[in-house]
Order: structure tokens, then C-alpha cells, then sequence
């Protein structure tokens, strides 16, 4: 009668093999995430240009001359050469089948914002024939600029690592403070070109400037040191942004037209000098992804040698006649806990290298997931209560700043949150009360 087999072996040497196969698709996730950072910095190049041609036609609606006409000419070039940029590269890579390996929502949230470029084309024709209102152009180009951001929180969506993934969060609330910045400087610029902002438009600044501390904060609490020291430094600088904007903020203050040029210099030097942080931010992601690749592939290389050597003791005691002792409490790679570890074909070193392993990466995986999600759920809830704001523009033909408040006027009055009073809005179809 043949002697019976160890399954312990069996059963170590699949949980190893499992764990490498783990670590190996993370190994690839991180080289995919240090070339999706090269793309983040690009998207987040053409948001930037975006976001300045944004600031500029605002400027040009309300006091427009042949100087502002240029200054907005040139820098819709500077956001075509980087709408160019990035569709060079996202051609590239749909050629190499590179983008084919990405995710649905991923691909989808692409041609979405592509199609959304497309329709800029006539913004500008109306912008150049002086045929558009302020709110309106801002409006659209807010939302091509969502767009991208989507694709950014897309794009980034799935990483494994929590160190990773605090600079993840960090740069995805940072991206979006500063789109809220921008917004600020358009519906400042109406404001103080007209030479008075009334409740409605003092209403939308007022949130706004909430909004980018509330995403700023996020982004202090998972940034790194260097990062906070940055911002901080930045900070001291906004003694004339918050001057002006305590000016409009003033009922009934008397403001002079003239004030919209220093607006929009200070903003634009403020918004100027985020995004250079946002760099340093994609940056850091780039080089976090070098750094665990390369702690991948040393652990790699442990457990590869490992599962050799187990592989080899494993043929080595087929033939070996083993004694079957029943009620035995197994570890996860098979050894008895009680056992003792000399004579063991899978050795404590190797128990412990695999057990550890697995612990460390469920600790790694779950709570990079609570992060991730943290900010997906952010995400999600601007995006309805915006879909339920603009829900009231189109079919009431409110002004943003009175949808915005008629919905926190209607979240306050029934104690229900914006989240919570969108999504009636968008589930009924029916205005907020």
C-alpha cells in the first residue's frame, strides 16, 4: 500500500505560488502607474491651459478691447498645442494597443471629454463675434475641464499600495481645489468688471472659496511634508486675494470696474503657482511607483528563490512514508502550529516569508482601498450635486449661483444633505422646494 502524501506541501507550495502571482501583477500595476502618471501630467497640463483660457475669456466678455482680445488668442493657442500634445499620445499608445489594457470606465471617460473638447470650437466663435455672456462661457468651459478631471480619478483608480495611494488622494483634491480656484477667478472677474456683485454672485464666491478649503485640507492631510511646506509658503502670499475678497463679499460695497485686472492678476498668479505644486505632486507619484517597483522586484527575487528551494525539497519527500496524525491545527501554508520546525520540508524562514507576505499585502490592499474610496466618494457626491444644479439652470432658468442656493436653502430647511436633496432632484425630475 503506498504511503500517503504530505499535503502540506501541496498545499504551501500553491499559497506561494499565489502570493508571487499577486505580487507580480503588482509589480505590473506599479510600471502601469508610472506611465499613467506621465499621462496624468499631461491631462493636468491641458486643464491648466483650460483653465487660464477660462480666466482670459471671462476678462474679454466683460471689458473687452483689442489687447484682452489677444491675450485670450494667445492662449487659446497655448491650449491647442496642449490639446495636440495629449492626443498625439493618446494615439500613440491606441496604436500600441497600450490604452486596450485599460479600463472600461477609463476608455469611456476619455471619449467623453474628447467629445467635450469639440464642442469649444463654437465657444470660441461666439467669444471672437462677441455673442456670449460670462456665465455662459464659463459654464461650458467648467465642464470640458470635468471632464478631464474625470479621466484623471479614472485613470488613477485601483492602486494597491497605501503609500501610493495618500499621494493619490492628495493629488486628486488638490486637482479639484484648484479647478475651484479657477471657477473663482471667472465669477470674480463678471463681478468685478460690472462694478458690484449682488447676493447671488457673492453667494457662489463665498462657495467656492469654501469648497477649495475643504478639498485643500483633504490634500494637507495625506501630502507629504515637502508638499504642506509648499502649500504653507503659498499661503502667506494671499493677503491681496483675501483683501479682495472680503471687498466682495461686502454688501452694497462701492467697487470700480478697474478692480477686475488685479483680480485676475492675483489669481492667475495664485492658480500659476498650484499647479506648479501639482507637478511636484504628479511627480511624487512617478517616483513612488519607481521606488515600489523596485521593492517588488527584490521581494521577487526572495520568493522566487524560496519557492525553488521548496519545489526541490517538496520532490525530494514524495517517496518519504509519513505518519497521518489527526486534529491538527494548520497554518495557512500548511505547517501544524504546534509543530516542531526542524524536519519541516517548508522551514519557519519559509512559513514566516509567506505568511507575512499575505498579511502584509490584505493590510496594504484594504486600506488602500478606504482611501481610494474616500476620495471616489467625494467625487461622486460634487458630480450629483452639480448634475442637480445644472438640472435647475436648464429647466428653471436660474442662474447658477440661485440653483446653488435653492439647494442648500431646500437642504437646510428639510435637514437633509446637498447629496441627499440631488439626488431627489435627479431621481424626480422635480425642482427643490
Amino acid at each position: 500500500m503506498n504511503a500517503p502524501t504530505r499535503p502540506e506541501h501541496a498545499d504551501g507550495e500553491l499559497t506561494l505560488r499565489f502570493a508571487l502571482a499577486a505580487r507580480r501583477r503588482e509589480l505590473q500595476g506599479m510600471h502601469e502607474l508610472a506611465q499613467t502618471s506621465e499621462l496624468v501630467a499631461q491631462v493636468g497640463q491641458l486643464i491648466h491651459e483650460l483653465q487660464k483660457e477660462r480666466g482670459r475669456a471671462a476678462l474679454l466678455v466683460e471689458q473687452t478691447t483689442e489687447e484682452r482680445r489677444t491675450h485670450w488668442l494667445d492662449q487659446t493657442a497655448l491650449t491647442v498645442q496642449a490639446q495636440r500634445s495629449l492626443s498625439e499620445r493618446l494615439t500613440s499608445e491606441l496604436n500600441g494597443e497600450r490604452l486596450l489594457r485599460r479600463r472600461t470606465r477609463w476608455l469611456h471617460a476619455v471619449a467623453h471629454a474628447l467629445h467635450a473638447m469639440d464642442g469649444l470650437a463654437a465657444l470660441r466663435a461666439s467669444l471672437v463675434a462677441g455673442a456670449i455672456q460670462a456665465e455662459h462661457a464659463t459654464l461650458v468651459y467648467s465642464s470640458v475641464i470635468g471632464c478631464w478631471l474625470g479621466v484623471v480619478i479614472e485613470a488613477l483608480d485601483g492602486p494597491s499600495d497605501p503609500h501610493i495611494t495618500r499621494v493619490l488622494v492628495a493629488l486628486l483634491n488638490f486637482m479639484q481645489a484648484k479647478e475651484l480656484c479657477g471657477q473663482e477667478r471667472a465669477v470674480g472677474v463678471a463681478g468685478f468688471a460690472r462694478g458690484s456683485f449682488d447676493a447671488d454672485r457673492r453667494t457662489q464666491m463665498a462657495s467656492l472659496a469654501r469648497g477649495q478649503a475643504r478639498s485643500f485640507e483633504l490634500f494637507l492631510q495625506h501630502a507629504s511634508t515637502g508638499l504642506r511646506a509648499g502649500w504653507e509658503a503659498l499661503r502667506a502670499g494671499e493677503l491681496a486675494l483675501q483683501r479682495l475678497r472680503e471687498l466682495a463679499a461686502t454688501l452694497d460695497a462701492a467697487i470700480s470696474p478697474q478692480l477686475a485686472q488685479p483680480w485676475f492678476d492675483v489669481c492667475t498668479a495664485r492658480i500659476d503657482a498650484l499647479h506648479g505644486l501639482e507637478q511636484a505632486l504628479t511627480a511624487e507619484l512617478a517616483e513612488c511607483c519607481r521606488e515600489r517597483v523596485t521593492e517588488n522586484e527584490c521581494v521577487l527575487s526572495q520568493l522566487s528563490a524560496d519557492s525553488e528551494r521548496q519545489a526541490a525539497d517538496a520532490q525530494a519527500a514524495i517517496a518519504t512514508p509519513v505518519v497521518v496524525r489527526q486534529s491538527l491545527v494548520y497554518t495557512l501554508v500548511g505547517r501544524p502550529m504546534d509543530a516542531v520546525v526542524t524536519g519541516d520540508a517548508i522551514g519557519d524562514t519559509m512559513a514566516r516569508s509567506v505568511l507575512d507576505l499575505l498579511l502584509e499585502q490584505g493590510a496594504r490592499l484594504h486600506e488602500a482601498d478606504l482611501r481610494l474610496s474616500e476620495a471616489r466618494r467625494a467625487r461622486h457626491e460634487r458630480r450629483r450635486i452639480e448634475q442637480a444644479k445644472w438640472w435647475l439652470v436648464t429647466h428653471y432658468r436660474l442662474s447658477e449661483p440661485a440653483a446653488q442656493e435653492r439647494l442648500q436653502r431646500t437642504a437646510m430647511n428639510n435637514g437633509l444633505t446637498l447629496l441627499e436633496v440631488a439626488d431627489r432632484i435627479l431621481a424626480s425630475g422635480s425642482p427643490a422646494g
